[in-house]
């Protein structure tokens, strides 16, 4: 699988070796949402092109795709027997995970599915964030219990087998509410963060839900390696679902910064491109390793989409780019960039989280790279490892 040199595995030593060292991006993985009646699919999307090359196709109905993670990641970069080479994709509406092989970058295969079945023997449902561990296990983050009511905790999946293991936290441990996490070996703890019920935001945000406190408000702290909840944060009523959490590069830095999404208020002019609207806003974000290209889509979840952008919903989405001035500094929207989700086979379709897929090896006599190329990604967390030294290693982050 991906190698620099001989002796190394997958991703990266460091953030700055990323920056500077990385080929450029050629491929983005993003899930496809597709309205009920239709399977949602995992696209792959030629960057040269602007357009998407191939779709694995869910053999189910109404899952909702939302967020990937990688099987492996710079957590085993010294390790040259790991290979970077499953895509695991979590649904929030059916609480399947799907795991996907990209060997094959440009064709991905669906290898094997978690059920449904399998985390409500657990009390979970609905998984959300994935993150790969030093350990060679998958970690997934959950946002409710069997029944669709809040309950915040974790599943690890084996990383070879993907069999579900079990639950993360140590007992029956849990949070009132999941969404996404970050962890830091180096300080022995992980951050949750909480967005609300299954059963209250499935259906659209309606304030009575938020009134009822079915949304969450707090920041989670967790032992690393206690796997204990430790203390919970509140952020108050100014705080209201706090969502994606990141901490600094640096894992000697105790930082980090979390987005609050219920409160904003904005009304810019409409933007065209190519002649087309865009509806919504920026929603998921994916930076190049270099930093110069900020990769955007204006899905959020397919319910609150239908609510707030019905027009998005009609037209479908699209992935754009925005431009980021490393030098000088300031943001610029490509009008030569479009990925638009209008035209696809089946009809529109609401495209969220990309990953990025970033292909080497050499090119053939017309200049595109061997498909059989392993894929790498943007900057991956730096995970603990089972040697000690990894708790000082750099952290290197997924965008």
């Amino acid at each position: 699988m991906f190698r620099f040199g001989a002796r190394t595995g997958p991703g990266y030593a460091s953030p700055r070796d990323a920056m500077t060292k990385g080929p450029r991006e050629e491929l983005i993985y993003v899930p496809c949402i597709a309205p009920a009646g239709r399977h949602d699919y995992l696209a792959t999307v030629d960057l040269n092109k602007q357009q998407v090359v191939h779709r694995l196709v869910m053999p189910h109905k109404n899952d909702e795709l939302h967020h990937s993670g990688w099987n492996a990641c710079s957590s085993c970069h010294g390790d040259c027997s790991r290979r970077r080479d499953r895509l695991v994709l979590p649904a929030i509406g059916s609480s399947r995970v799907y795991i996907a092989d990209v060997s094959r970058p440009r064709a991905p295969a669906l290898l094997t599915t978690v059920e449904p079945e399998e985390l409500a023997a657990l009390n979970v449902s609905t998984p959300h964030t994935t993150h790969c561990l030093g350990t060679g296990d998958i970690m997934i983050s959950t946002m409710g219990d069997r029944n669709g009511q809040g309950r915040g905790t974790f599943i690890l999946l084996d990383g070879k087998t993907f069999k579900l293991k079990g639950t993360w936290p140590a007992g029956d441990a849990a949070a009132p509410f999941g969404y996404d996490f970050w962890y830091q070996p180096y300080f022995d703890v992980l951050i949750s963060t909480e967005w609300g019920a299954p059963a209250a935001f499935s259906r659209g945000l309606d304030p009575a839900d938020l009134a009822a406190g079915r949304y969450g408000t707090h920041l989670n702290v967790w032992g690393w390696t206690s796997r204990r909840l430790l203390q919970r944060i509140d952020l108050g009523a100014e705080g209201v679902m706090p969502l994606e959490i990141r901490f600094l590069h640096d894992p000697k830095q105790p930082q980090g910064f979390v987005g609050c999404a219920l409160n904003a208020v904005a009304q810019p002019e409409p933007v065209y491109i190519k002649g087309r609207r865009i509806e919504g806003a920026p929603q998921m974000l994916q930076l190049s390793l270099d930093g110069r290209r900020l990769y955007v889509t204006d899905s959020l979840y397919s319910p609150w989409d239908k609510q707030f952008y019905p027009q998005m919903v009609k037209r479908g989405t699209m992935m754009l780019q925005i431009d980021v001035d490393t030098e000088r500094g300031g943001l610029s929207l490509n009008k030569d960039f479009l990925v638009d989700f209008h035209d696809e086979p089946d009809g529109p379709v609401l495209a969220h989280e990309m990953r990025s897929v970033l292909i080497t090896g050499p090119r053939d006599e017309a200049g595109t790279r061997a498909e059989t190329a392993p894929p790498t990604s943007g900057w991956l967390p730096r995970q603990q490892s089972r040697a000690v030294s990894e708790r000082t290693a750099d952290r290197l982050d997924s965008l």
